[in-house]
């Protein structure tokens, strides 16, 4: 018998037509579930693998055994019958795979290319009436999954997230989620429904991202938030040299999808993408999504700072790419903003201003570029400069979220009603973000609204209780606003649980002691701060304080002068100076200090204003109230200047003194005590147990004029049983583990 009538009898050949007819399906069924469920691309080569070794097996096994209805059975073994029995099995198994393979054929040639359209339109009943229901107008762009088989690429999935999110908003009609926000769900398995109602959209894109080599598959799809329903899905394949066609292309039906009918230069702006160099745009987006900790930016110099190095390359590769040096703008800005080091910080904003001015030259209609340069000015001082380019990049992409907010940081002290109005928007293209509360409460507190400013505050904390600046924003209310020193010192508590070496949470608390009249926990709390910030104004100048409340005026000069090396302009200096000129009886001196402090203010205002104008102006009352301590002063000039400050700044912590101080000069003694006992029900007590200038009551030459009458007496010892209540709650307070005491602090310090 030849060689082939063997293999004929022991069905070798049919059974390995069957295995091939068998295999292909299978490899096909494959690769649409592949396709679906978005499996690597190892899945499909691990499996033609497995195909290719099973079928010598099959083969060798055909040969020794044969199939029959009771099961396998050697060769030897077989007897005619079951021969024929095992000829008729195989051959029925061979006809049905190779009609299911011929049914897979016909469809795949004839109706693949509909099913492929298809994919846009929901198939099932309730997906149909989804998509006639609508899309809405608001969409949050989710991050991508990576699906690639090297971990590496995770950037690359980020990057395609972060392309499409800009895209999108350059959609007038669309309202999309900014990154921070929809980047908090990264890696989370949340439902669309919960993510909805936290970013307030009304549908979300998912996908996820599949590189293999050069080539790319992005598989998008389109889902409602309100119920769940999926809307679109549609895959996307190219090659990377096409990368930026593959986008715009995900981009177009998206948009198309949403029925959003985009004009031309709407278009123009979705498909820009500021280079033609793959690699150059590579490197980009390796920039922008390097993973980053502020801690390690303070000492760090550009030529080692990762993201700066990845934008050189890409610039190097496109010197023309508009975008990367706005980007790179951005990231020295930062790295001014981190250092502490002040030659690296001129450094850093110099480089700045020399990437902005380059992206702004490149392509002027760029958003980022003029954004870039108000940052620029900002970090320089040139407040009218920032607010100049910050609305340029608005009028340019009224979407763009970082000059939204650093415009609503530049005019929240002089219009804080349009501030407020720009970070509303802000709050609805980032609905997560915690940093708008808390400029919102700046706002709201410029125009008196306190009760306001403390909800948001509140909202803030609700989102993210681990930021401690919120609760020592909250305790700044609390005491300024509404005379609660014992719920400041609890918030304070938190901040300082949260970050025991922080400066505003240390100098908050010594403050709301030195309010409380706790001298003894004040010098504590006093002490602390010292050792931790040895250089920071607030330690240097606590003795000082301590010598003027102990009326040793001449030694709080003296300490003043040896203090000229530090900030010698500061408002605290020139106040201090200026009370103890006062409690020296020496009127003139005092006066110098207005003078002085006043010629300081105009310079800054020279320079756009290096202080925040809601600072700035206020601080000056400070000092100008030195000349209505003057026997004898009567002058309207000084008295105007104050009345308007008060008028315009109605929420200055200190305007009972300064209101009480003018009727007195008026010659209005029962409204300067209307005044004072207006400040026993809405002020702090312990603020107004020191004067503005950190003068006792006693030591004050302000309320002199008063002094011996039995209101005033009276007033004065209501006064001070109010701080003793003040200052036996916070007690109170401390021995629950309400208030956090300095020796729960130092241990914070100690442990690892």
């Amino acid at each position: 018998m030849s060689l082939f009538e063997e293999l004929q009898r022991r069905k070798v050949i049919r059974v390995g037509i069957a295995y091939l007819v068998g295999a292909w399906l299978v490899v096909q069924v494959a690769e649409l579930v592949a396709e679906s469920f978005g499996a690597p691309p190892w899945f499909m080569q691990m499996l033609l693998v497995l195909v290719a070794i099973g079928l010598p097996v099959a083969l060798l096994l055909s040969w020794a055994f044969d199939l029959t209805p009771q099961g396998l059975v050697r060769d030897r073994d077989v007897t005619p019958a079951l021969s024929a029995s095992s000829s008729r099995l195989l051959s029925g198994v061979t006809i049905v795979l190779l009609v299911t393979a011929l049914a897979y054929f016909v469809w795949e040639s004839r109706w693949s290319d509909r099913a492929d359209s298809a994919m846009a339109a929901p198939s099932s009943t309730q997906e149909k009436a989804a998509v006639e229901e609508g899309m809405g107008d608001s969409i949050a762009v989710l991050p991508f999954e990576n699906f690639s088989g090297n971990r590496e690429d995770e950037y690359f999935a980020d990057g395609l997230t972060d392309t499409l999110l800009h895209k999108l908003a350059q959609i007038d009609e669309l309202t999309v989620i900014a990154r921070n926000s929809t980047f908090q769900f990264k890696g989370q398995n949340r439902d669309v429904r919960e993510i909805g109602d936290i970013l307030g959209v009304d549908v979300v894109l998912e996908g996820s991202v599949q590189r293999a080599g050069e080539q790319v598959r992005i598989i998008a799809q389109l889902i409602r938030t309100s119920d769940g329903a999926h809307l679109w899905s549609q895959t996307f394949d190219d090659t990377m040299s096409n990368i930026f066609e593959l986008q715009d292309s995900v981009a177009a039906a998206i948009a198309d999808q949403m029925q959003f009918d985009l004009s031309e230069e709407q278009r123009r702006r979705m498909m820009r993408d500021g280079t033609r160099d793959p690699e150059a745009y590579d490197l980009l987006i390796r920039a922008i999504n390097q993973k980053t900790d502020m801690d390690d930016m303070a000492d760090v110099d550009d030529g080692d700072w990762p993201p700066v190095l990845l934008i050189r390359q890409a610039l190097e590769l496109d010197p023309e790419y508009a975008q990367a040096w706005a980007q790179l703008s951005f990231e020295y800005n930062t790295l001014a903003f981190s250092t502490r080091n002040s030659e690296k910080y001129t450094k850093f904003v110099g480089e700045a201003e020399v990437a902005a001015q380059q992206a702004v030259q490149l392509t002027p209609d760029l958003a980022d570029g003029h954004d870039a340069m108000g940052w620029v000015s900002h970090r320089k001082g040139e407040k009218l400069a920032a607010q100049k380019h910050f609305r340029k990049a608005l009028e340019l992409d009224p979407n763009a979220l970082g000059a939204m907010s650093g415009l609503a940081l530049q005019i929240i002290g002089s219009e804080p009603e349009e501030a407020l109005e720009l970070l509303d928007r802000v709050l609805e293209l980032e609905p997560t973000s915690v940093v708008t509360h808390r400029q919102r409460h700046f706002a709201y507190s410029r125009l008196g609204r306190y009760d306001e400013a403390i909800a948001e505050l509140e909202k803030g904390i609700e989102k993210d209780p681990d930021v401690g600046l919120l609760y020592n924003d909250l305790a700044d209310l609390q005491v300024r606003r509404k005379g609660r020193v014992d719920e400041a010192a609890v918030n304070l508590s938190r901040f300082l649980r949260l970050s025991p070496h922080s400066y505003p949470g240390l100098r908050g608390m010594l403050e709301a002691w030195v309010w409380a009249s706790g001298e003894e926990e004040a010098e504590g709390w006093a002490q602390l701060l010292l050792l931790q910030h040895p250089n920071s104004e607030m330690a240097r100048i606590r003795n000082i304080d301590r010598l003027i409340a102990a009326g040793r005026f001449g030694e709080a000069l003296e300490a003043l002068d040896r203090l000229k090396n530090i900030e010698d302009n500061a408002w605290h200096i020139f106040s201090r100076r200026a009370a103890a000129c006062l409690g020296m009886r020496q009127s003139e001196c005092a006066s110098q200090q207005s003078r002085a402090w006043s010629q300081e203010i105009e310079k800054r205002r020279e320079r756009g204003g290096s202080l925040p104008e809601w600072n700035v102006r206020p601080l000056a009352a400070d000092i100008l109230a030195a000349e209505l301590a003057r026997p004898g002063s009567g002058n309207e000039a000084v008295l105007k200047e104050i009345s308007e400050l008060l008028s315009e700044y109605p929420y200055f912590d200190k305007k009972f003194y300064l209101k009480a101080g003018i009727s007195v000069r008026l010659g209005q003694p029962g409204e300067a005590m209307a005044m004072l006992d207006q400040s026993l029900q809405d002020a702090a007590p312990g603020i107004f147990g020191l004067d503005i200038f950190g003068l006792t009551v006693e030591q004050s030459l302000l309320l002199d004029p008063l002094r011996g009458q039995a209101e005033f007496e009276d007033w004065q010892r209501r006064h001070i049983e109010q701080r003793k209540a003040v200052l036996q709650q916070m007690r109170r307070l401390e021995n629950r583990g309400e208030i956090i005491s300095v020796e729960a602090v130092k241990r914070l310090l100690s442990s690892p």
